[in-house]
């Protein structure tokens, strides 16, 4: 089996700079017939594409028509810049992803306590793990029991009402509405900035795929997703 090591490509875990283009070059090596083994030592790894909250631009990192091939991330956390997903494999037999820690920098929403309404406009208030500046887009919003954090009973799930967006304060943010909506002060609100988001990996008609001690945290799509399997 032939070893490709990301760190023979440049990339260097743990240096907080972005190993996108040198881990690029290494899924480029992983191309031929014979059994592949894609490793990253491990460490955090940084990747990036595009801006913030542009439309989703797809996985970074794509495989087409490769048979036996393993990624094992070692434990390794890869950090995401930007609305990307990680891993796209088409067409592929007998793959093994594993040992991967998959978090976003920014996750593409925003979740606090709504602090006040009038029914054109909702404040949020929001913890410094979602930062804010004012002007950020918000597709959808949602609002959510405060006590349980799951979404209300009967609750809202509204697309396409929001006008704009003001900072208030510091992490206090005001949702300008194009019409009239029911969001109460003290419930939780969940901003959608991209309605539509990246999925983590996801697998294409691909065979006999494993995917296992994997943990997607913030992904704004699913974390793991199959379609046309066998």
């Amino acid at each position: 089996m032939r070893i490709i090591d990301v760190t023979k490509f440049g990339a260097v875990p743990n240096d907080s700079k972005d190993d996108t283009e040198a881990v690029r070059k290494a899924v480029e090596a992983c191309a031929g017939s014979e059994p592949v083994a894609l490793i990253f030592p491990k460490g955090t790894y940084r990747f990036t594409s595009y801006k913030e909250f542009a439309p989703a631009a797809g996985p970074l990192f794509g495989f087409k028509d490769i048979n036996n091939l393993t990624i094992d991330a070692k434990g390794s956390t890869f950090i995401l810049s930007g609305n990307t997903g990680l891993f796209y494999f088409d067409n592929c037999k007998n793959l093994s992803v594993k040992n991967i820690v998959l978090d976003w920098e920014r996750p593409p929403f925003s979740y606090g306590e709504v602090i006040a309404a009038n029914g054109n406009s909702f404040d949020v208030r929001l913890p410094d793990e979602y930062p804010v500046k004012g002007g950020e887009p918000v597709g959808a919003f949602m609002d959510y029991d405060p006590e349980t954090n799951l979404p209300m009973r009967h609750g809202l799930d509204v697309y396409h009402a929001c006008q704009s967006t003001e900072l208030l304060s510091p992490q206090v943010l005001r949702v300008n509405l194009k019409h009239p909506v029911n969001i109460k002060p003290g419930v939780k609100a969940l901003l959608r900035h991209v309605v539509y988001g990246s999925n983590g990996i996801v697998f294409v008609n691909c065979t006999k795929r494993k995917a296992k001690q994997r943990n997607d945290a913030c992904c704004s799509r699913h974390g793991c997703h199959r379609q046309g399997l066998q």
